[in-house]
């Protein structure tokens, strides 16, 4: 008779470093569906979203552990010496920066099985999607010999393909096996993307949310886009 089946799942992971700021988060929710509508027709999909947040900015592993143990890291009144040993730049203020990261996976296949009218041959087709979306935006008042930089990306990219696949098996008088597939399938890709930047900001308290605010002769705006098949 007639059936579904299906299954779903959701996810949570929360990664926390060994170093501040160093932290990871990914949200995932996945749903498998594969249904009998009759006796020639079976549809179904899989689906799953990803969610995973980059956002902050750690100060590595280099200069922590480069920088003497005895090194100041604040002045008498307590704020962070710029370059507490030699040119190199303090770690507390690195951490400082604003930082969102967040990229977003969403893949989709979508397939069909059915049993056309001659015993044997069976038609499948398969359509899958893959969409990715990144959105990246940072601001560090300590670059440019601390007039500060920013920028904000966004990029998105897609890939599709579609399959068509025939397939004949039948066994005639018990000793001969006829088995041919056919198969004709299509795909593309696209990605886009978009970059701002700005820097030596004369009024820096909304960071990467007003690009304007850096010398307009330093401004800078760079996008792109390709396809293939």
């Amino acid at each position: 008779g007639d059936a579904v089946t299906y299954f779903l799942s959701a996810g949570l992971t929360d990664q926390k470093g060994f170093q501040k700021n160093d932290d990871y988060k990914k949200y995932n929710f996945r749903a498998n569906v594969d249904a009998k509508v009759n006796d020639w027709l079976n549809i179904g999909t899989q689906t799953f979203i990803t969610v995973s947040d980059y956002s902050v900015i750690s100060s590595g592993t280099g200069i922590p552990f480069a920088v003497q143990p005895w090194a100041p890291a604040t002045d008498a009144d307590g704020q962070f010496l710029p370059n507490p040993e030699g040119g190199w730049l303090n770690p507390h203020l690195t951490i400082q920066q604003e930082d969102s990261d967040i990229r977003t996976n969403f893949f989709n296949t979508l397939f069909a099985k059915v049993k056309l009218p001659i015993e044997g041959l069976i038609y499948t087709m398969n359509y899958s999607n893959n969409l990715r979306r990144s959105d990246r935006s940072v601001f560090n008042p300590n670059a440019n010999s601390f007039q500060g930089s920013a920028s904000k990306s966004h990029g998105i990219a897609r890939d599709w393909t579609f399959d068509n696949i025939l397939n004949y098996s039948k066994t005639f008088n018990n000793d001969h096996n006829v088995n041919v597939t056919l198969l004709y399938g299509s795909s593309e890709t696209t990605s886009t993307s978009t970059v701002a930047s700005a820097r030596n900001f004369v009024v820096d308290f909304l960071g990467y949310d007003k690009l304007e605010a850096g010398d307009p002769s330093l401004n800078g705006v760079n996008s792109g886009k390709s396809v293939s098949n």
